[in-house]
């Protein structure tokens, strides 16, 4: 576990933000040897930026869906003039110009909708 932890210090470059976006990948691979793990972690960009762009291709090789879901909840955070609730992002994210739904009731029943604001805060934690 030291080997692990000072990997991540020093790869971090007091960086505390690279260390909140890498644990969750290290947490992953809890069961397997050190070396995969310190492998990871040497893998893993110093640079935010570089490490973003990581993190959104991994969502997009995974599921294309889940990587236009993605950009979409990216622009709406980075694009609004203030803060969004979840209940705001998630009406915002499933609302699209092109939808061919004529009511609410098919609106909710849709793939793109989001029952509630603990189910948007994890898809949205699980996509960016």
């Amino acid at each position: 576990m030291e080997t692990i932890q000072n990997t991540l210090k020093a790869r971090a470059c007091g960086v505390f933000q690279w260390i909140v976006l890498v644990t969750p990948s290290i947490l992953e691979l809890y069961y397997e040897d050190e070396d995969v793990v310190v492998a990871s972690i040497v893998r893993a960009p110093t640079e935010l930026s570089y490490l973003h762009e990581d993190m959104l291709n991994s969502v997009v090789q995974k599921r294309r869906e889940d990587g236009i879901r993605a950009l979409q909840i990216s622009r709406l955070i980075t694009f609004a003039v203030r803060p969004l609730s979840l209940k705001e992002l998630r009406y915002a994210i499933s609302t699209r110009l092109d939808s061919l739904l004529r009511s609410m009731n098919e609106w909710r029943k849709s793939k793109v909708w989001c029952d509630s604001d603990d189910t948007m805060e994890k898809r949205t934690r699980r996509l960016s």
